[in-house]
């Protein structure tokens, strides 16, 4: 069954906590990459762009002799690989098997040493008694993001933002996750109405987000909502912090902030995924294709 989340989170930093420790047998490793590739093909956003009949003879080429984790890894990669998908990753005994690029980002040591030990979600400050700053992480597949959506909503509320003269959302630790909890929990800072769109590759919508009341629709339908427990002012200042690791979620609801009067964007280029993924259990295992 497949589940669908938003955008799922980017696992470069921290590994899958859905893990096997005992590596698959060969016939298990055999049958996770058929019902990787077959999966793959028929959900990918990519899927129109492949030689399908070559990336199967290359993937499945000598296939009886797959008997090892390191095998799998490579064929897996060469699928993501050839169709293009950066942000897809079959998730195996603790890693992350993508599209495995030869030159990785460096990632300056301040930003990996948060990751060392889990911090909380959302952390809020006041600053010189009329800034609001909130820290917002990224969350976690199989995480609550109904609670983390209130909690952001409880959070920018006790910094009473009908009274603060600006706010700095930092996003520079938020390498993705489900984006249902950063756009409900903010809510009264992105304004209602259309704040995002699903697309196919030719830039056709096929299915637009949109924000009402703390309530967030997708395809018509209320898909994540937070208690509604503050006002703000339309007007406020806004000043959103990038990093070199903001990523999936953590992009699109700065995207979410373009065009917002009185917004400004402070930081680096971000790592640039921003296509939406769906998952599906491939043999116990987790798969991402972006879709």
């Amino acid at each position: 069954m497949l589940k669908f989340i938003a955008v799922l989170l980017l696992t470069f930093l921290y590994a899958s906590s859905y893990s096997q420790t005992k590596v698959p047998g060969s016939d298990t490793l055999k049958m996770i990459l058929r019902n990787t590739f077959s999966t793959v093909k028929q959900n990918s956003v990519y899927r129109s762009k492949v030689d399908w009949v070559d990336l199967e003879y290359r993937v499945f080429d000598q296939i009886d002799s797959l008997n090892s984790y390191e095998g799998l890894v490579t064929r897996v990669s060469l699928i993501f690989k050839t169709i293009g998908d950066n942000h897809g990753a079959l998730f195996l005994n603790g890693k992350r098997i993508g599209k495995n690029d030869s030159t990785p980002i460096i990632i300056r040591e301040a930003l990996k040493k948060p990751f060392k030990k889990r911090t909380p979600p959302v952390r809020t400050e006041l600053l010189q008694n009329k800034f609001g700053y909130i820290l917002l992480n990224g969350n976690r597949y199989g995480d609550n993001i109904r609670a983390i959506g209130q909690n952001i909503q409880d959070s920018l509320c006790k910094l009473n933002p009908a009274k603060l003269a600006g706010i700095i959302i930092d996003l520079r630790l938020n390498e993705g996750g489900s984006i249902y909890p950063l756009f409900t929990g903010l809510h009264q800072l992105i304004g209602n109405g259309t704040v995002g769109a699903f697309t196919d590759l030719n830039g056709n919508a096929t299915g637009k987000w949109i924000l009402k009341k703390g309530r967030y629709y997708q395809y018509n339908r209320i898909v994540a909502s937070v208690k509604n427990k503050c006002n703000c002012s339309k007007d406020i200042k806004v000043a959103i912090l990038l990093s070199q690791i903001t990523a999936s979620a953590g992009e699109d609801l700065a995207i979410a902030f373009k065009g917002r009067p009185n917004t400004i964007f402070i930081g680096e280029k971000t790592y640039g995924l921003t296509t939406a993924n769906s998952t599906f259990q491939i043999n116990g295992h987790l798969l991402a294709v972006a879709s």
